[in-house]
């Protein structure tokens, strides 16, 4: 994954100080989140219902149903055989997708030792591209803000997200006042919630702009725990944040107080941003 410099969260502030929230009035919904996946199904009817269906759009998409399956099946034990290994790459050449995304491997497992292994196998397969994730991707993150206490409270308070990057490859020359950017803005409904693109110059300052080049359709949404990252697109819709799972682990308070202060468990949020030749 190429990284990129972090941005920041939260909201803008107007000459007078205030805070101000951001508005979106051109939206475009992030793809990758909250699909729903049957837990009751064997391990080797998810291989072959996430190899066919549409709403699997990546590679990278494919491994985090694997990943949520094996956090909700925690007893399960999966090796990864020489057989499923085959299985992988009839795969992705049915769905002419990329290698097996490098990130796949720094899964957060949370001390459950199945998925940890196979997770950490997926670097022994021919099939594994370390460093990137299939297809080439820009790896942008947005920096924890205080006010932000917990990660969850983005799916059930609208809240606005802000990432900026020094470079981009598709953006080969910029004289635009202010830094490359983009802003995500997540929006609560009872049927779950939804993360959008913004992509109305009105909704930007000029400390930030944005470029048509940045599709929602290209954007990965994830979290990232120190050095692990926490797959969310098979939360379902609304998000079962209730799980005793790995995911848990991402859900804690993203700050505690200490020293009369906050101090930050470093979860960001991240956007995989996919690289177009």
């Amino acid at each position: 994954v190429v990284s990129a410099a972090p941005g920041s969260l939260g909201t803008v502030t107007p000459e007078n100080g205030k805070e101000a929230f951001l508005s979106c009035s051109n939206e475009n919904i992030i793809t990758n989140l909250f699909h729903t996946l049957d837990f009751y199904k064997s391990f080797d009817e998810i291989v072959d219902w996430l190899g066919k269906s549409e709403e699997v759009t990546s590679y990278l998409m494919f491994f985090e149903g694997l990943w949520t399956w094996m956090s909700l099946n925690i007893d399960q034990k999966i090796h990864l055989t020489p057989e499923l290994e085959v299985k992988f790459v009839d795969i992705r050449e049915k769905r002419k997708w990329g290698d097996i995304p490098g990130i796949c491997s720094s899964f957060l497992t949370h001390n459950n030792t199945n998925p940890n292994r196979f997770f950490s196998n997926l670097r022994t397969l021919d099939i594994f591209r370390s460093g990137s994730a299939g297809d080439m991707w820009c790896q942008v993150d947005c920096s924890s803000h205080k006010d932000i206490r917990r990660v969850q409270s983005i799916f059930t308070h609208e809240t606005s997200l802000t990432f900026t990057f020094l470079h981009h490859p598709a953006i080969q020359q910029c004289s635009k006042p202010g830094k490359c950017g983009f802003i995500l803005k997540t929006v609560p409904a009872k049927d779950g919630p939804s993360i959008i693109l913004c992509t109305d110059p009105s909704d930007y300052s000029n400390k930030i702009h944005y470029h048509e080049e940045f599709k929602a359709e290209d954007m990965h949404f994830m979290v990232r725990r120190h050095c692990s990252y926490v797959p969310l697109s098979w939360l379902g819709k609304p998000p079962k944040l209730s799980f005793q799972t790995s995911w848990n682990l991402a859900w804690e308070t993203n700050y505690c107080e200490r020293d009369n202060g906050f101090h930050s468990f470093d979860n960001n949020f991240i956007v995989l941003l996919k690289i177009k030749d």
